[in-house]
């Protein structure tokens, strides 16, 4: 009996086995393709299209995107520190709303948990949210970037089932020693919620390097220093032609590594979340779990 037990389960590890490496590989094979694009040589993609394996052997497209198009860079450089900031702004909105809406003794909290839950499954759109960036004069600004977003309810929710699963014994100390809710939450809160503070701080920077959107509604056609890096990518993909054309001052489009230089361009834009996301996805994963449950 015992033997038959052991070999089912085996059996179902080795299935298992099996379909996660198939799903690895299906996960994986586009970032290959395109990986092994941009170190291709140009000319044979032009030939021959896309393919599984190199095609030569070419750092042109990378050396062309540094050399030839400034508004890359700067795109890439700009979408970092406006990422950052917007994460940052939505820890600290987030953890502040949570604590609130944690609290039995807040009035109006159960009215308030529902405004915010009902903001999750229907949403005013963008044409209201770009009239209300229009009317507050945010429109071609950094700030029209950053600011949409920052108060997210899922991020909320998330802190606040966090908040609810502290010891109630830790705030009532605090109170007995004569602590307001603002030192409760800086001194005793905050310390032990690293871990969900550090997961909206990653969704939301990820959430925010991958908009591009936001530059075509929010941003003037004209005013390239406010374009982030997913805008520009998409710009490149749809017209590398023209972005690389104007870059290169005038120089001819038929020597111009454009196909393998588009590729790169998406490595360089998928790299920085690749590398980071198997080093954070412990607590990640950690914050994520304890935040989603309510006890």
């Amino acid at each position: 009996m015992m033997k038959r037990r052991k070999k089912k389960t085996h059996q179902i590890s080795l299935i298992q086995a099996v379909i996660c490496t198939i799903l690895i590989l299906i996960f994986i094979l586009p970032f290959w393709i395109i990986f092994v694009s941009s170190v291709s040589e140009n000319s044979s993609l032009q030939a021959k299209g896309i393919s599984f394996w190199f095609q030569g052997f070419s750092l042109d497209g990378y050396k062309f995107i540094f050399q030839m198009s400034d508004v890359f860079m700067h795109s890439m450089w700009f979408s970092v520190w406006t990422s950052v900031l917007s994460a940052a702004l939505s820890v600290a909105v987030c953890m502040l709303a949570a604590y609130a809406l944690s609290k039995k003794y807040f009035v109006g909290r159960k009215f308030l948990n529902f405004f915010v839950m009902f903001t999750m499954f229907f949403s005013g759109g963008q044409i209201p949210t770009y009239l209300v960036i229009r009317g507050l004069g945010l429109y071609d600004t950094a700030f029209a970037l950053i600011l949409p977003g920052v108060a997210s309810a899922y991020n909320i929710m998330l802190a606040r089932n966090y908040f609810y699963g502290m010891p109630q014994s830790l705030d009532e100390a605090a109170r007995l020693d004569g602590a307001s809710d603002f030192k409760i939450l800086t001194r005793v809160y905050l310390p032990l919620s690293k871990t969900i503070a550090f997961t909206i701080f990653f969704m939301s920077f990820v959430t925010k390097w991958n908009q591009w959107l936001p530059s075509l509604l929010y941003v003037g056609a004209q005013n390239q220093k406010l374009w982030t890096v997913q805008y520009v990518l998409n710009q490149i993909i749809n017209d590398a032609q023209a972005i690389f054309g104007n870059a290169a001052g005038g120089g001819s489009v038929s020597t111009m590594p454009l196909i393998s230089a588009t590729y790169a361009a998406v490595i360089m834009v998928v790299l920085p979340l690749v590398v980071i996301a198997p080093l954070v996805q412990k607590f990640f994963v950690r914050g994520a779990t304890v935040g989603a449950v309510k006890e």
